[in-house]
Formats: structure tokens, C-alpha cells, sequence
């Protein structure tokens, strides 16, 4: 049929091409203030009349351009003719080619056959034409290191001819390279992934290995304990394992090398208590939560551990060391002959039951470690362990103590702050020191309430302890005997309290007895034990030297059962049996304590008996007013008046 554009007969591609010219350079335009337009009635009798020719062209089986290009059917092997005219294959061809036993679409580019739109089971065929820019090699080459598959369930099924693929899932995506040479290694789950034909895939990266290469839950739902425990088996030596997310852990991690565990959440010793991105939590754990005799640091994360019981340990090494920076750890820690912990803008807080067990511990170094809220103590050093603590704090400890020395051991506190408290009218021992320990405290911050103590020793039988302190600051409540800074019971503690240059910011009635080696009226230090003592002026007892008082115990609650003729105790008087011999209670309980001496088979209490004053003979005003002012000096010295 002839056109009447040209008068010829047209195949349907030429007359898609005289469409376009004279689209473009039409006859009879419609001129419009918008510039000229197709005339649309003899566009549209154009229309009428390619389609009228195309159907007469298609009946009669005349082959037309746009036939030619598309090819009917499936092919096995990719085609180097057209099917219809036989003409040899061009670009912009279409056909479909069998891939692996499926049909899939390819186009004729760079005289190739190439599949439009890439996916996994496309890209596993073996290239052999150029596609896009590339030679066949190329994309050969591409294809051979970049196959993307979803999973490692994926990688392991793989039998291809690949050398590197993708791994797409979010979590574990990742790169992975065949290694030919490496026959032995084991699938970890991580970082080496053995597929069907025992082929090694192993992941490219640098640095820390991600928990989550291995399966972790990082919103902290599900059991994440394997993953923690092939992560860190997978790790080379002081690799770094990456925690970012809350992972959950039923079961303990055995170290069997150097662990470090690193988060995002860069926190100091007043970090709030709560959990945050990287947080490591172990769950009804029996004993420990990592425990091992290697090495472990952990740094800028969350470490806590729930329901693992009372007498266990969140963290628990024995002839290894622990290491923190910037952590928050919620459970407790023992560490057992491990040499050189350090441990640095670290938060210790609600253990099971100690908060920091250190046994045979030498050179332990601290820099901002507060340790707080535990329900047994804050802090145990046993056998000749040694630590230096700086700044941080020992706070919030329910009853017993904050520090117990022990063993010989030997610590030293450079700026830090202590609070002693009172739990159900028991009172605490901010340092309790042990036969043979040794304390040093510099420029501490030591708020004590009702009942507690700071620094002090045991018992009468705590021998050899040896406490050097300076230029701390000491807030105690006023007017309470039975709260003492400095308290050293052992009997021979001659010598052993060096004590200058305190700032006592109140003190009140606290204990004033000062011993050899230490200023008069430096502050409330009680003493005991057959040694020389010294009062301050401030004390009934001034200006009388005591050398052969066999006690000047600590605030007593109840009556010594044997006492012996001079014997001196400070009895609380605050409602306690026995704590009031002499029955003279008074005043706000607890603080109205009073001294008494133990002589003549009976208590009596200091102060209360003085030296007899003769009359005065004194026949003109100066000479009584001489024996006037000897009076009140006595009544001064006993106390009764001050």
C-alpha cells in the first residue's frame, strides 16, 4: 500500500521515522500565540494510515525493522543472526536466552549480548562479550569478584565459579574473597564461611570485628552468647571485638586469649546508671559473666550482669589483668594474681555482693573509679595486693565497709572522695585496716554520718598497721562521740597513725585524743592500746599524761565485762543496752556520749570529780582574784566548763 506521505510502501520502522520528521517539520502547521503546532485532523489522518499499513504489511508476512529486532523464542546459545532477514545481529537487538535453565532477557550492545537488569542469578553465568564500556574480560572479572548472594546459608551452597561475592543481608553484609590456598580453616560463622565444596570464603576487612558478623541480636531480644563466644574465638590477639547494640547473653564467655571488648558510649565515673548503645548484658549467668586467665579491656560500653548470684562475679580473671575505659560495669569483679589492672573513668555499682575483689593484685592503678552501692563493701584488697586509687570515689556501701585491707596489702588514696553511711542504725567503716595493712590518704573529701568511721583498724589484734595522712578535708556531724575519723584499735598502734594538716569542716564532740606523731588538736583521732597519749586543751583530761591506761576504746554499747582499774571508754548513751553505766541519759540520743574511768571497783564518769580546792585566804582583790580564776581553771579541765 503506498503512503501518502511519500508514495512508497513503508515498513513500520520507516514510517515511525517519517512520523518523527514530520513531527518535526510538519505541512500545514497551526500557527498559535504559543509559537505553531501539528495540524491535529491531518495528524491524525497520518496515524490512521501508518496503522492501516502496518496491519496490510503484518497479514501479507512482510518483514518489517521492528520485527527484525525483536526475536521470537528462546535461545540455548546466544544468537549471531536476526531470525527473520538473516541480517547479521545489531545493537539495540532483543532476545531471550536460557541462564542457568531460565529464560532471561538480553539487548545487543558493543557487539554483545548483555542482561539489562543485574541480579544474583544473572550475574552467576560466565561472561564472554563486552557489556557497556567494559571488554568481556572485564565484565568477566567484575562479575567473578562481586556476586552479590544474601546469606551465608547462601555462601555455603555456592559451587559457582566466582571469587569474590557480596553478602547483602544488613547485619552480615559484607565482602568475601575465595581463598584457594587454605584448606584447613573452620567455618566460624564470621569471618570464614566454607561453602558446599569445601571451598574458604573469608571476609575482607580492617580493624574491629563486628558482633553482629556472627549473628548477634542487637536489640538485646534473643540469646546472643554464641555469637559473643565465636566472635571472640574468631578474634586474632588483642583484636578488637565491636559491641554496638544491647546484646543479651545467657551463657558465660570463656576468654581463651586476649579479649577486648570495645562500645560507643564513651562514659566517666558519673555516667547515669542505664543502658546505652553498647551494652553487653549477661542474664542469669551462674558465677560469672567472663571469666578466664587472659587479659581482657573493655572500653566505652555498658557491662552488666543480672541474676548470676549472691557470692558470684560479673567479671571474674584469674592470672590475667582487667583494663577499663570510659565503662559502666554493674556487677562485680574479682581479679586473682593479676598484675598491672588499670582501670580509668570506670563506674562500679550494684554487684551481687562485693563490688571489686582484688587477691594478690600487685601495682593496681585507678584514675577516676567510683565504686558505690554494694551491699557487702566497695572494695577488698587480700594478700599484699597494691593500689593507687586517684580521685573516683568509695560511696553508698549498705554496712560493713567501703575499703577492707587485708593480707598485708597496701593502698593509697590521692583526691578521693569517701561517704560513710548509716543502714539500719549500723554504721560504717569507710577503711577497715587488717594486721600488717597500710593506708594512705592525701587530700581526700570524707563525709561521715551518725555512727561511721574512716580509717580504721580492725581490732586490738590488727598488728602492724600503719595509716599516712595529709591535708584532707573531713565533714563530720556535730556533737556525736560515736562518729571517728581516725580509729586504730590494735594495741600496738604506737607511731602507727601520722596525721597533719586536716581540714576538719565540723566536728562537734567528736573524739578529740591525740597520739605520738601527730599535732594536738589536729582533729578527732581516737587511739588505743598501753601507750603514752596527750589531750588537747580542749579535753577534761588536759594537761594529764596517760601511760599506763590499758584501754581508750572506741564508742562502746556495752559494758566492758572485766574492766580494770583505770580502764577509759566512751559510752554512746544513745538507748543501747549497756551503753550507760551510770544511767545518765539525756538530751538528743546519740549525741550526749560521755567518758567514764573504771576505778575504785566503779564507773565514774570524767569531769565529774576534781582536784579540792582549799579556801581562799585571800585578805585583798588580787590575791581572790587569783583563786577565783585557779577555780575556774579546774572546773575548765574537767569539763564542766569550756
Amino acid at each position: 500500500m503506498t503512503s501518502p506521505l511519500d508514495g512508497k510502501v513503508v515498513p513500520f520502522g520507516q514510517a515511525v521515522d517519517k512520523f518523527h520528521a514530520f513531527l518535526n517539520a510538519p505541512v500545514g502547521d497551526i500557527e498559535t500565540e504559543a509559537g505553531s503546532m501539528p495540524n491535529l485532523r491531518k495528524l491524525s489522518d497520518e496515524l490512521r494510515v501508518i496503522a492501516a499499513v502496518t496491519a496490510d504489511e503484518t497479514a501479507a508476512g512482510t518483514v518489517t525493522a521492528i520485527d527484525d529486532r525483536i526475536y521470537p523464542g528462546v535461545y540455548n546459545t546466544p544468537p549471531t543472526n536476526k531470525p527473520r532477514s538473516g541480517a547479521p545481529s545489531a545493537d539495540g537487538d532483543r532476545c531471550v536466552i536460557l541462564v542457568n535453565g531460565v529464560p532471561t532477557e538480553h539487548v545487543r550492545l558493543g557487539g554483545g549480548w548483555m542482561i539489562p537488569n543485574f541480579d544474583a542469578q544473572q550475574l552467576a553465568q560466565a561472561a564472554t562479550l563486552p557489556m557497556m564500556a567494559f571488554t568481556a574480560a572485564e565484565a568477566q572479572s567484575i562479575f567473578d569478584n562481586a556476586l552479590p548472594l544474601q546469606s551465608y546459608t547462601a555462601l555455603r551452597a555456592y559451587g559457582g565459579r566466582a571469587a569474590g561475592v557480596r553478602i547483602t543481608t544488613p547485619g552480615v553484609a559484607g565482602t568475601f574473597w575465595r581463598d584457594q590456598s587454605d584448606m584447613t580453616s573452620a567455618d566460624n560463622g564470621g569471618t570464614i564461611i566454607v561453602d558446599a565444596n569445601g571451598r574458604r570464603w573469608k571476609r575482607q576487612y580492617s580493624g574491629a570485628l563486628d558482633i553482629s558478623w556472627f549473628g548477634a541480636d542487637v536489640t538485646g531480644v534473643n540469646d546472643s552468647s554464641a555469637a559473643l563466644q565465636a566472635a571472640h574465638n574468631a578474634a586474632d590477639v588483642n583484636q578488637a571485638i565491636a559491641i554496638n547494640g544491647k546484646i543479651r547473653c545467657l551463657s558465660k564467655l570463656t576468654l581463651s586469649k586476649v579479649c577486648t571488648l570495645i562500645g560507643f558510649d564513651a562514659r566517666n565515673a558519673n555516667s547515669p546508671a542505664f543502658e546505652g548503645r553498647s551494652t553487653l548484658l549477661f542474664s542469669n549467668v551462674a558465677n560469672a559473666g567472663i571469666v578466664g586467665s587472659y587479659n581482657l579491656r573493655l572500653q566505652n560500653l555498658c557491662f552488666l550482669s543480672y541474676g548470676i548470684g549472691t557470692q558470684a562475679y560479673g567479671i571474674n580473671l584469674t592470672d590475667a589483668s582487667l583494663f577499663t575505659e570510659g565503662v559502666l560495669i554493674q556487677a562485680g569483679v574479682k581479679i586473682t594474681r593479676g598484675y598491672y589492672n588499670k582501670w580509668v573513668n570506670t563506674r562500679i555499682e550494684y554487684p551481687a555482693a562485693l563490688g571489686v575483689y582484688l587477691d594478690n593484685c600487685y601495682n593496681v592503678f585507678t584514675a577516676g573509679l567510683s565504686i558505690r552501692k554494694a551491699p557487702v563493701g566497695c572494695l577488698y584488697l587480700a594478700n599484699g595486693s597494691t593500689m593507687s586509687m586517684m580521685g573516683g570515689s568509695i560511696e553508698g556501701f549498705s554496712s560493713g565497709y567501703g575499703c577492707a585491707v587485708r593480707g598485708g596489702s597496701k593502698i593509697g588514696f590521692f583526691g578521693t572522695y569517701f561517704e560513710g553511711e548509716v543502714v539500719g542504725g549500723v554504721g560504717n567503716r569507710c577503711v577497715s585496716m587488717a594486721a600488717n595493712s597500710s593506708v594512705t590518704a592525701i587530700s581526700c573529701h570524707v563525709y561521715l554520718s551518725t555512727m561511721s568511721h574512716w580509717i580504721t583498724t580492725e581490732d586490738e589484734t590488727a598488728l602492724g598497721c600503719r595509716v599516712f595522712s595529709r591535708t584532707n578535708k573531713l565533714v563530720l556531724p556535730v556533737d556525736t562521740f560515736s562518729t571517728v575519723a581516725y580509729n586504730m584499735l590494735s594495741t600496738d598502734a604506737t607511731g602507727a597513725c601520722d596525721v597533719a594538716g586536716d581540714n576538719w569542716g565540723s566536728h562537734g564532740g567528736n573524739a578529740l585524743y591525740v597520739g605520738p606523731n601527730m599535732t594536738a588538736g589536729a582533729g578527732p583521732v581516737q587511739l588505743t592500746g598501753s601507750y603514752y597519749i596527750e589531750y588537747p586543751g580542749s579535753h577534761p583530761l588536759y594537761g594529764k599524761n596517760i601511760d599506763t591506761r590499758p584501754w581508750v576504746a572506741s564508742v562502746s554499747r556495752t559494758t566492758p565485762a572485766s574492766p580494770s582499774t583505770g580502764m577509759v571508754v566512751n559510752f554512746a548513751n544513745n538507748g543501747f543496752g549497756g551503753d550507760d553505766p551510770l544511767n545518765i541519759h539525756g538530751g538528743a540520743w546519740g549525741y550526749n556520749s560521755y567518758q567514764a574511768v573504771y576505778q575504785k571497783g566503779q564507773w565514774e564518769k570524767v569531769g565529774l570529780r576534781l582536784t579540792n580546792q582549799t579556801d581562799s585566804t585571800a585578805t585583798d582583790v588580787a590575791t581572790l582574784k587569783a583563786d577565783f580564776n585557779s577555780l575556774l581553771a579546774k572546773l575548765r579541765g574537767a569539763g564542766v566548763m569550756i
